[in-house]
């Protein structure tokens, strides 16, 4: 009898490119009315097998450590979402953090795209 099949190794998903669909800025009509305004983003996680989305507000240029809310999940491992960015109404800009989780059944892999609103 002929041995048994070795398990399939599963390698870890890794996040190979992802960003704004079009150009980087994230434009607001104006900084005073808490306009909220959606943008495309986009990714591609290799051997992944699906892809979770979020974004967080922050005060400064940092990366959120928390805050983040669930844009989309169970996503395909390549694709586009739109990502709800708020304008604030301070009549500064705002910044924001992305962040994007592929999974699959041997882990995950997160990344994170930091960004501020202007006019």
């Amino acid at each position: 009898m002929p041995a048994p099949e070795p398990p399939a190794i599963q390698i870890p998903p890794r996040l190979t490119a992802f960003g704004w669909v079009g150009s980087d800025s994230v434009i607001c009509p104006d900084m005073t009315s808490n306009h909220v305004v959606v943008k495309d983003f986009s990714w591609t996680a290799a051997d992944a097998s699906t892809v979770d989305l979020y974004v967080a507000m922050t005060d400064s240029e940092v990366q959120a450590t928390s805050g983040y809310v669930v844009v989309a999940s169970g996503l395909s491992p390549s694709g586009v979402a739109g990502v709800p960015i708020s304008c604030g109404s301070s009549g500064l800009g705002t910044f924001f953090t992305v962040k994007i989780v592929a999974t699959n059944a041997s882990g995950s892999a997160a990344a994170h795209w930091r960004g501020a609103t202007g006019l």
